[in-house]
């Protein structure tokens, strides 16, 4: 494999400008909008965390995190969920477009990456608060990953069609 040289401008520079996605990167292998830069041991996974996610945030309180079907974005979600938490005093609704989705740009490949991108955006966007996650589909899909990986960052879930199965902890 031909290493290329960094470009250059700075990474850091590139990531205030916010014209820097998220990318996974293998060795030998393109990133998804360019070469990659620097070597990598084969198998291993950079994720930058770079881009703000696109949001429309509803009400004031306790957050409400919600993740949409996959491909669509939150426009859906904030259409399905609103009509029922609408009223309800005390919640900020968070709809969020995941990566590569609305007004999100490009992402990992792979739903590990976007995982860890959601992981990110809560740090970043939540802080230290315990927000409920609400996901349909594949938004549930994340929603339940991000929970199993951060138990003690997420206080609640509402999954809709999720298709995770319940591994058990006990009978």
């Amino acid at each position: 494999m031909t290493e290329t040289p960094a470009p250059d401008s700075s990474t850091a520079a590139r990531a205030q400008r916010n014209d820097l996605p998220y990318r996974r990167a293998e060795r030998g292998r393109s990133g998804c909008c360019g070469p990659l830069y620097g070597p990598l041991r084969a198998g291993v996974r950079v994720y930058i965390l770079a881009v703000r996610l696109a949001v429309e945030t509803r009400g004031a309180g306790r957050p409400i995190v919600c993740l949409p079907w996959f491909s669509l974005d939150r426009s859906v979600m904030a259409a399905a969920l609103e009509p029922a938490v609408a009223d309800l005093a005390g919640w900020q609704r968070i709809y969020v477009d995941p990566p590569g989705c609305g007004q999100s740009p490009p992402g990992p490949a792979d739903s590990d990456g976007v995982v860890e991108v959601l992981a990110d955006f809560l740090d970043r966007e939540i802080g230290s608060t315990r927000p409920l996650l609400a996901g349909c589909s594949y938004g549930g899909y994340l929603a339940a990953s991000l929970a199993r990986r951060h138990p003690q960052r997420i206080a609640g879930l509402l999954l809709v069609c999720h298709g995770n199965q319940d591994q058990g902890r006990g009978s």
